[in-house]
């Protein structure tokens, strides 16, 4: 009997560990994962919840989700799912037409140690679908990469920057404008100090921005940049406003296409 005892218990321990055990795969680095849920104003009156599936029991296995947080299953082997209900109710109801997402991955896990992904944010919003069923859907997608990684991309989209507005400028200024009084270096010299100053301010206000709909800050963001290099080709070449403007649409817009099929 004793040796039936043992011989279930080793069984037991022997099934149990992988299980249990976190262990780091060779040649792996952690990802951080956050899951978030942008609220609606459209679904203002709803509340979602989250249910804890558990293989290992959570604090709580059921709790009301807070938008704009990350959402915990608490074990990598859980499974979240996600219920709503009416803001008037304060509690949940786990059932399936209330379900509006099954098995959501909270849980990042090892990636390969050559791969620079480092965390990443991912939203969900709320919807209707055509038979008027709520699920949730995913909105927006935010990776963050090791800081070598972005130093290098930053380097080969700066010098793509540079060389794209640098020869437009360049080439407007003395062969469209006819302003040949103007020095071939304080050309050049105002380019390189433009493009070089609002590409950094740009490269390090995007990664700071949360929001899904990053294409609008992406966008405002371009503006200002052609507004602000504008100013400062009007009062460096001395040059009319106008023109000022149209090279810096024109050459940020060539630096964009050219960044995205270059780098």
């Amino acid at each position: 009997m004793k040796t039936i005892l043992s011989l279930i218990t080793v069984l037991f321990f022997f099934w149990a560990s992988p299980v249990i055990a976190d262990i780091i795969p060779d040649n792996s680095h952690p990802l951080k994962r956050c899951v978030q849920i942008i609220k609606d104003d459209n679904f203002s009156n709803i509340d979602l919840f989250a249910f804890i599936d558990w293989m290992i029991p959570p604090e709580q296995p059921i709790f009301k989700i807070t938008p704009g947080t990350c959402l915990e299953k608490w074990y990598k082997f859980n499974a979240l799912s996600i219920y709503w209900n009416t803001s008037s109710a304060s509690w949940a109801i786990i059932d399936s037409s209330h379900l509006v997402s099954k098995n959501i991955e909270t849980y990042g896990g090892y990636i390969d140690e050559r791969d620079p992904l480092m965390s990443e944010t991912i939203f969900y919003s709320l919807q209707k679908n055509q038979s008027g069923t709520l699920r949730l859907v995913q909105t927006g997608y935010i990776p963050i990469y090791s800081e070598a990684y972005t130093n290098k991309i930053f380097l080969s989209r700066l010098f793509v920057t540079l060389l794209i507005e640098i020869l437009f400028l360049f080439g407007y200024i003395k062969i469209v404008h006819h302003k040949n009084k103007i020095a071939s270096t304080r050309i050049i010299l105002a380019g390189f100090i433009a493009s070089s100053i609002t590409l950094y301010y740009f490269w390090k206000i995007l990664p700071e921005t949360s929001h899904p709909n990053w294409i609008y800050y992406v966008g405002t963001l371009e503006c200002v940049i052609c507004i602000l290099e504008a100013l400062w080709y009007k009062y460096f070449l001395h040059i009319s406003i106008r023109s000022a403007l149209l090279i810096s649409c024109i050459a940020n817009l060539a630096s964009i296409i050219g960044g995205i099929y270059l780098v």
